[in-house]
This record gives C-alpha cells, sequence and structure tokens, in this order.
C-alpha cells in the first residue's frame, strides 16, 4: 500500500531525508521507492550518466556507430507483472517503461557461440552439453535440482514484501505463510524469517 503518490526531491538548499550514493538499479530503486513514501532524496553519482551497469554508450569508427551495454541486457520478467524485483518497483512507484520483447539470447564466449531461444530449458541444456560437455549438463541440472524448494519458496514472497526491521515476521507470517507448503516452511521457514530482517546480510 502506497501511502502517496507524491514524489519528494531533496531541497536546494541541500537539505535531505537520505542521500543515496551511487545512481545504479539498486540506488535508483531505494530512491524512488523512499521518494513514493514522502522521504526527500537525493542520488549521488560520480559518473557522467546514470543507470550503471544498465546504462549503454556509443562509439563512432570507421566502420560505422556501434551500441555497447555496460552490464546486463537482458532483464527477464519485466514486461509483466512478476517476482522480478525491478518489475515490483516500477509497479510500487507507478512507472511503466517501455519494453522490448526477445525471443532468444546469444554469448559470444571462448568456447563457442552460446545461443538458446528464449525460456527453452533443453535448448539450454543442449548448448551447455555441446560447449561445455556432458558433465557441464550434469551439473547444471544438479544446481537446478539443489534449488528447487529454496525457488519455489522465494517465488511465494515477492522480494517488495521484505522488510529491514522486526515487522518482517509480522509480514510474513500474516501475508505469505498461509500460501507456503508446510515441508518448505519446515526446511527454510525460520532461517528465511531471521534473513528477511537483514535483506543485505549473506545468504549462508
Amino acid at each position: 500500500h502506497r501511502s502517496s503518490t507524491v514524489r519528494a526531491a531533496g531541497a536546494r538548499d541541500g537539505t535531505t531525508d537520505v542521500v543515496v550514493v551511487g545512481s545504479g538499479i539498486g540506488g535508483l530503486s531505494a530512491a524512488a521507492l523512499l521518494s513514493t513514501y514522502g522521504y526527500k532524496a537525493v542520488v549521488c553519482e560520480s559518473h557522467d550518466r546514470i543507470g550503471g551497469c544498465a546504462h549503454g554508450f556509443t562509439r563512432r569508427t570507421k566502420a560505422g556507430e556501434f551500441h555497447f551495454d555496460s552490464g546486463p541486457s537482458l532483464f527477464s520478467g519485466c514486461s509483466e507483472p512478476s517476482s522480478n524485483p525491478l518489475r515490483q518497483v516500477l509497479d510500487a512507484v507507478g512507472e511503466s517503461p517501455e519494453w522490448r520483447q526477445y525471443d532468444e539470447w546469444t554469448m559470444y564466449i571462448p568456447e563457442g557461440i552460446f545461443r538458446v531461444t528464449s525460456g527453452n530449458a533443453s535448448d539450454f541444456e543442449r548448448e551447455l552439453r555441446r560447449l561445455g560437455g556432458a558433465a557441464a549438463a550434469d551439473d547444471w541440472r544438479r544446481l537446478q535440482k539443489a534449488n528447487e524448494a529454496l525457488a519455489e519458496l522465494v517465488s511465494g514472497v515477492p522480494p517488495i514484501a521484505l522488510r529491514a526491521d522486526a515487522g518482517a515476521v509480522q509480514t510474513a507470517l500474516t501475508t505469505y505463510a498461509r500460501k507456503m507448503d508446510p515441508a518448505l516452511l519446515a526446511r527454510f521457514g525460520l532461517e528465511f524469517a531471521l534473513k528477511g530482517i537483514d535483506p543485505s546480510g549473506p545468504f549462508s
């Protein structure tokens, strides 16, 4: 629930409630949420443009003009409501950017060209096997299997619902616990609740 749709920015006299250092996705998300809830926020950035690893740059050469992404260029689950944390922040602050859909993605790595159809698990495993051998594909399957239970639990609690205070336990128990598989709660419940109090803490 948003208490207000009014955005707040730091005053020109230098006074502000919060100073956010860094204008990457995390910094911009934090500042946007703070502003949505009525806090005055100032974002400081040393680079000549915002965006962190999400920004891009252009280089002109004799062969033509080329655009490069500075970091990740695939953001899955943003074009519609999903468990993607970035999408949840955008929904919370009322922003609806234009998204470009993609049906495949490619990586150029030392072993060769890794090309898969978006969302196709068999394609992904086939490319792993082709470029990394049977052991790579087997390792991938074991990793997926080991994370199934945790992934199901995490997907049941939207990241934006996590709180940095003791209220995290109340939020988890009153809103999301009844939606969880009892076996998952028994395995991860206490640990997840405790780590929810400190979202920036280590994962293990």
